[in-house]
């Protein structure tokens, strides 16, 4: 969750398979395929573990790459003693949260009806029968 009054993020990563217990988990800045810097750090929270749940924040979310957040442009790492350069990897992907969806929903329905409303009556279509 990201929370952008306060520019912090929220995190709950459920994870699985490791080949050996986790060791850091962070947010870089960077085009999917393309890795980056660390921009968010969450390893106070990272369990040593080969699965489990990571939940943390909010934690500070630089101002500068919040465009790369809404961009697609971030990405989580978790890293493992096997593959110190990271053994899981997943973009952020700004998703809507459901009152903005619904919100959004109803809004679109009032213009509608609305402008349904406004047309001429000779705009509308009639059925006629042919004499």
């Amino acid at each position: 969750m990201f929370d952008d009054v306060a520019n912090t993020i929220a995190l709950s990563v459920t994870f699985s398979g490791l080949s050996s217990a986790a060791t850091l988990f962070h947010i870089h800045v960077g085009p999917p395929g393309v890795s980056g810097p660390v921009i968010v750090n969450f390893v106070p929270f990272t369990p040593s573990a080969t699965s489990g749940t990571i939940t943390g924040g909010p934690l500070a979310f630089p101002t500068a790459n919040i465009a790369d957040l809404f961009a697609g442009n971030t990405y989580f790492n978790i890293h493992s003693s096997t593959f110190p350069g990271g053994e899981i990897r997943g973009a952020l992907v700004p998703i809507p949260e459901p009152g903005t969806l619904t919100s959004t929903g109803f809004g679109v329905a009032i213009l509608l009806v609305r402008a349904w409303k406004r047309r001429p009556n000779g705009a509308r279509a009639r059925s006629q029968s042919p004499d």
